[in-house]
């Protein structure tokens, strides 16, 4: 992904990380269900899918992106 295409996805009001190959983008200030999250992504020309493998790892990371400092 371009350096300036990340910078602009990280303007939103959340975090894009990559994990495990892939690119997540964590809103802090919305809050929306599956079907909505999903639809979102898939306006944007994304798709929303459950991260595979390390889980554990994945959910440290949204928190930390989440709740910065604690």
């Amino acid at each position: 992904m371009a350096d300036a295409q990340l910078a602009r996805r990280q303007s939103w009001a959340g975090k894009l990380f990559h994990h495990e190959g892939k690119y997540f983008y964590v809103n802090r200030e919305q809050k929306l269900n599956w079907t909505a999250s999903r639809e979102w992504c898939q306006d944007r020309g994304g798709d929303l899918a459950q991260p595979t493998g390390d889980l554990h790892a994945f959910q440290q990371q949204v928190l930390q992106l989440i709740l910065p400092g604690e």
